[in-house]
């Protein structure tokens, strides 16, 4: 074998090069469509459906109060019955829900959602942390960022 073609040499060519990229492959692991969907479904499924929080982990009744008897019984006549008064799930058509976008640079996750809804904004009633990651959420998907960095760094390395 050649002297500087050995695995050894390959390895140590591989890793000073991944200085150089190291910040590229952050962004390569955060970026993906995986992690975006699963920003989404914590925010929305999670967050939003399942504990009726926002992001700072505050139930939404007590932001903007229960659900009123009227919606309870339109909401039912709809055949989308609320699960409770106190039970807000921001889900009512899913229009809400659908909407939802993630971007990913550099600096960081930005989560961007239309929150107009028949011409009110829904941030009015229910606070401007309906869109955002609780820090429980937050951790999940840094672990998911990780996880897939680890897997980049390995390519990178020829491992």
């Amino acid at each position: 074998m050649a002297i500087g073609q050995t695995p050894l040499d390959h390895l140590a060519r591989n890793m000073a090069n991944l200085k150089k990229v190291r910040s590229q492959l952050w962004i390569k692991a955060a970026n993906t469509d995986q992690v975006r969907k699963l920003v989404v479904k914590l925010n929305t499924e999670f967050q939003l459906g399942r504990f009726n929080t926002d992001a700072e982990g505050i139930k939404l009744s007590d932001i903007g109060g229960d659900y009123s008897p009227v919606t309870l019984v339109l909401s039912q006549k709809k055949g989308r019955p609320k699960l409770g008064a106190d039970r807000i799930n921001l889900r009512d058509t899913g229009r809400f829900w659908e909407s939802f976008f993630v971007n990913i640079t550099s600096k960081g996750i930005e989560i961007t959602a239309d929150t107009i809804k028949d011409g009110e904004d829904l941030r009015d009633d229910w606070g401007p942390n309906i869109i955002g990651l609780t820090d429980e959420s937050l951790d999940i998907v840094s672990k998911k960022i990780l996880e897939n960095y680890r897997n980049e760094v390995r390519k990178a390395l020829g491992l």
